[in-house]
């Protein structure tokens, strides 16, 4: 957007066009001097016509920036990422940040085409995560791209870059892959084992069994009142000691610790939903119902993730059948 000063009978006009080799702003200046025979309303007319057309002139070409990907994304995190971001978002966009910059930091902002990130896509893509051939997951490889696209539309709205190289790009096919969760017996092994727990860790096992809620609450408004101003109030049910943002990795840590201790067989919180959606099959919960519940876009998605469960639970109901009738 352009800034108009007035001196006398002349107008500068002032337009910001990108950043220079030194990370410094370059602003275009222009100066109009109406002619004197022109009213007020001509003046003004004729000066909205002058900005649009040097606006114009600058924007056709003259946007550069020499500034590259790596320093400009420790400008981002710290100009807009640390004010404006949730800390849950800021952590996962930090995270991804590292393998973003390793492929992408030295390259100037003004010079990443739509093929480089094309190219990272594919490494991302080819990545063998933990030296046995376990691939990166679609939304893992989605959630790298929205954070450079995020910072690409910042640098386009503070007017270093005018594109945002993000934009139309493709992604590899999503890979069925197989998704570990706990069986009907597992379920009910954990719950048990979960009753005794509830005593000395309520607020880690409350985030897998629900009816505790109550207890919990109870709990936390006693806690609340013993910490006076010293709390920190945030709305949330699972927080930190002083009641703020909780880190999410400590779930994970309390559940490794309480499998090892009790002989529990590991999975991760997030596999829960599957065990879920496993238990939900075997009961046999039609597919358009798991897919409600789990929120999938369409049924083939769910059937796509759970096709060895639904082949099991089919297997058991050929079984049943021929029990029924006892075939020989």
């Amino acid at each position: 957007m352009a800034t108009i000063t007035k001196r006398g009978d002349n107008y500068r006009i002032r337009v910001s066009c990108g950043y220079n080799s030194d990370g410094k702003q370059v602003v275009q200046t222009k100066t109009w001097k109406p002619d004197s025979n022109l009213t007020e309303k001509q003046k003004e007319k004729e000066l909205r016509r002058q900005i649009v057309l040097f606006e114009e002139s600058c924007s056709a070409g003259q946007i550069t920036s020499a500034v590259k990907l790596e320093p400009f994304v420790k400008q981002w995190f710290k100009e807009y990422a640390e004010v404006n971001l949730k800390p849950t978002t800021l952590w996962r966009y930090e995270r991804d940040s590292k393998r973003v910059l390793k492929s992408l930091g030295h390259i100037r902002i003004d010079r990443i085409p739509k093929r480089d990130i094309q190219r990272f896509i594919s490494e991302l893509h080819d990545l063998d995560l933990d030296g046995k051939g376990k691939k990166m997951a679609l939304n893992s490889i989605k959630s790298h791209v929205k954070f450079i696209s995020t910072v690409f539309n910042y640098a386009i709205k503070i007017q270093m870059v005018s594109n945002n190289p993000c934009k139309g790009v493709d992604y590899p096919k999503n890979q069925a892959v197989e998704r570990p969760f706990y069986t009907i017996e597992e379920t009910r092994q954990l719950l048990d084992l979960f009753k005794k727990e509830r005593d000395i860790n309520l607020k880690y096992v409350v985030f897998f069994t629900i009816e505790l809620l109550k207890r919990y609450r109870e709990y936390q408004d006693k806690y609340k009142a013993e910490m006076g101003t010293q709390w920190i109030e945030t709305g949330r049910v699972f927080t930190s000691v002083s009641g703020d943002v909780m880190n999410t990795t400590l779930i994970n840590g309390y559940f490794i610790k309480f499998c090892k201790r009790t002989g529990m067989k590991h999975i991760p919180p997030h596999c829960f939903r599957h065990t879920n959606a496993s238990i939900m099959i075997f009961s046999g919960v039609d597919v358009k119902t798991v897919q409600s519940c789990l929120g999938h876009e369409d049924c083939n998605t769910t059937l796509n993730t759970y096709a060895h469960v639904f082949q099991a639970a089919q297997a058991k109901a050929m079984d049943a059948v021929a029990n029924a009738i006892n075939f020989q």
